[in-house]
């Protein structure tokens, strides 16, 4: 604590690349379905295919040339995150959190406040219990 800092360093440190490899790979699983979903136009199903099938060879034979490709995905990947999670978590806040919080500021009565009547306390009466000697000598 001598630095001055008072919790734990909060910088972010940049997932792993994923490989060339695995990106060729990645892409040719998705043209090859849109390939499949495109069927019904020749020409787009095709180029897709062909496209596929050099994506495939080329991870394959030579995964550096998908050198730019793989960081120019990777990138977009994180520019996604950026901006997809906040997105998502303010939704979740405002789907779940703030219906919570309305419900339990109007139905929810922690303190039984309503029902106090005419007591004086809100100290709740128990019956029985530990026995008084139980907290005696404790350590």
């Amino acid at each position: 604590m001598a630095s001055g800092q008072h919790h734990e360093q909060m910088t972010e440190t940049p997932p792993p690349m994923p490989s060339e490899r695995s990106t060729g790979i990645v892409f040719t699983v998705v043209l090859s379905l849109a390939a499949v979903l495109l069927r019904h136009i020749p020409a787009a199903a095709l180029l897709c295919a062909v496209v596929a099938a050099a994506m495939l060879a080329t991870a394959l034979l030579r995964p550096t040339l998908l050198g730019p490709l793989n960081r120019a995905w990777f990138q977009l990947a994180l520019l996604l995150n950026r901006i997809v999670s906040p997105v998502v978590m303010f939704i979740l806040y405002a789907i779940v959190i703030v219906p919570a919080g309305l419900i339990m500021q109007t139905r929810r009565d922690p303190l039984i406040a309503r029902a106090r009547g005419t007591r004086d306390s809100y100290w709740i009466d128990r019956a029985g219990g530990p026995p008084q000697t139980g907290m005696r000598d404790q350590f």
